[in-house]
């Protein structure tokens, strides 16, 4: 009886992490990217380039489709160009939400030949799912920048600059929201099956192709409340803020979106350590 007792509290250990541990795990999140680039655009002429190709073409035909086209307006302002903006800079969180969180939810039968190893490389997987974020995020930010370069969108390029310093920070907070899909789904499996409905949901539930300002006065007060029960809303609002006027949104945007960040760094740090030594036996 002891023995096994043993035997399980040694299975759900987990070392702390050290430099050594970290660089090791980094180390295996590179070389994770690298084969999922590999893999992705083997076999396509255009190669590594559709990578860059695929967020700007994707940005443009927004930009000049609603903007240009169907005459998207911000209240109070007249351009087109800065409607163009506030669309852009939210599309910018969004399609990264869209790429990266459906893939979070088969994050671990896609690795579960690894995990399934005694030693799973459980953080390396999630290292690599920060450094997917980050990669697709550098992606959308540079063809901004040439979108802004063609005057397709004019961005505030202070705001904009700190829009991309804060990167890290909303690629970790996808990260986090990942890890507890990643789990979720591994007990209920038709989590995988529901994403689609639910980023449809989130799209057109969050204000990224319309401003708030549309919905009716009779329904201001339930969207609010809708609003800061969305976990995208306040760093929507954020990105949008910094990129069409260059300035910070109100003071109980940033303590919501501070809020959010909390309530799910605390919720992905109980679940990976309540079950991750189990994930192998789950996959």
């Amino acid at each position: 009886m002891r023995a096994i007792l043993s035997d399980t509290v040694k299975h759900r250990y987990t070392p702390p992490m050290s430099l050594t541990t970290f660089l090791g795990d980094l180390n295996f999140a590179v070389m994770l990217l690298r084969r999922d680039m590999l893999s992705r655009y083997a076999g396509n002429m255009a190669g590594i380039v559709h990578a860059y190709l695929a967020p700007f073409s994707t940005l443009a035909l927004y930009a000049v489709i609603f903007s240009f086209i169907f005459g998207g307006r911000i209240v109070g302002e007249t351009s087109d160009i800065t409607y163009a903006v506030y669309l852009c800079s939210g599309l910018v969180l969004w399609l990264v939400v869209a790429e990266v969180l459906p893939r979070s939810a088969g994050l671990f039968m896609e690795f579960s030949q690894i995990l399934r190893q005694r030693n799973q490389r459980i953080r390396g997987i999630f290292l690599f799912l920060f450094l997917l974020n980050a990669q697709l995020f550098l992606f959308f930010f540079a063809s901004l920048l040439i979108l802004h370069g063609l005057n397709v969108v004019v961005f505030d390029l202070a705001g904009f600059s700190i829009a991309v310093l804060l990167m890290p920070l909303a690629a970790l907070y996808l990260v986090l929201m990942g890890i507890i899909l990643a789990f979720g789904a591994t007990f209920l499996p038709d989590l995988r099956s529901l994403m689609p409905v639910l980023l449809q949901i989130g799209f057109w539930g969050s204000p990224i192709t319309y401003s708030t300002h549309i919905v009716p006065p009779h329904w201001q007060t339930v969207y609010g409340i809708l609003m800061y029960l969305n976990p995208f809303y306040a760093i929507l609002k954020i990105f949008q803020g910094l990129m069409t006027t260059g300035s910070f949104p109100a003071l109980a945007i940033c303590i919501h979106a501070l809020v959010w960040f909390i309530l799910i760094a605390a919720v992905a740090t109980i679940i990976t350590r309540r079950f991750s030594a189990e994930v192998s036996d789950l996959v």
